[in-house]
């Protein structure tokens, strides 16, 4: 009796992004066994944009292998810059209009000695925060996403976000226990009046250290994805609603200085959900 021979077909893909895989089986009765088997490289030409530039190339296996149109590229460089640039302009402009709210407001007395006290130190903070994020986190951010790819890093900075959430809810607490010595020991020579007067704004103030951290986290991993026209608005976002809020206090009938606080605040927090 002659046994027949038993032929198997099948096709997989093997490797990062390689070709298909044609392997054919046969099994004799000897039981010798003979694989032959072909890999066919897939090629596609394709033109697609990505983060704004016209791109344009060959796919081979899976891989990209494109270059970048040189016009197109340099309009996109062009125009995003003139675009980051207007975002900084209205930012420094807005702050402008900020300080002179705030002048005109409160003019130069003890309430606005009071609130420039208490917003020594936590401006201080926001200022080492913002240089922090900028040459730190970015790099970081880019380097592991590079590395890990997008669901890691997006883990990764909702830890960081966590963590700066929780230290700036201590940090608003301690600020608030020690708000009167604090000021005592930054400002000896203010009257009780105006010591008084900052140890009450202490804390609203500093609660704008772990906002303007959550922003500058997010500012970080834009930069990181390379979007600057939206982190570029933020401090727009901050430095507006502050002056709104300044100058609309007295139709609310919020004459007092705590005004100014409470809208560095709460422009913080439109700067951090922006």
């Amino acid at each position: 009796m002659v046994k027949r021979a038993r032929t198997i077909r099948f096709s997989r893909r093997v490797g990062v992004g390689g070709g298909a895989v044609h392997a054919r089986v046969t099994h004799a009765d000897e039981g010798a066994l003979r694989t032959t088997a072909e890999s066919r490289p897939r090629t596609t030409v394709y033109r697609r944009r990505q983060h704004g530039q016209h791109l344009a190339g060959l796919q081979v296996n899976g891989e990209d292998r494109f270059v970048q149109s040189g016009h197109h590229s340099n309009r996109a460089l062009v125009r995003q810059s003139g675009l980051i640039g207007v975002a900084a302009a209205a930012g420094v402009v807005a702050g402008l209009v900020l300080d002179v709210a705030i002048a005109f407001r409160f003019g130069v007395g003890k309430q606005t000695d009071a609130f420039f006290v208490s917003s020594r130190i936590p401006f201080g903070l926001v200022a080492v925060i913002m240089a922090a994020a900028n040459q730190v986190l970015v790099p970081a951010f880019r380097t592991y996403s590079t590395a890990q790819g997008d669901r890691p890093t997006n883990r990764l900075i909702s830890t960081v976000l966590c963590a700066a959430g929780a230290l700036g809810i201590g940090l608003v607490l301690l600020s608030w226990l020690i708000a009167e010595p604090l000021i005592r020991v930054t400002a000896p020579g203010i009257s009780s009046y105006e010591a008084n007067l900052a140890s009450s704004m202490l804390p609203i103030v500093f609660a704008v250290v772990p906002l303007t951290a959550v922003a500058e986290i997010m500012r970080a991993y834009l930069n990181a994805r390379s979007a600057f026209v939206a982190p570029a608005l933020m401090t727009v976002v901050l430095n507006g609603f502050a002056a709104l809020l300044v100058i609309a206090g007295p139709l609310v009938g919020w004459h007092d200085i705590h005004v100014v606080a409470v809208a560095f605040l709460i422009g913080a927090a439109s700067q951090a959900l922006f």
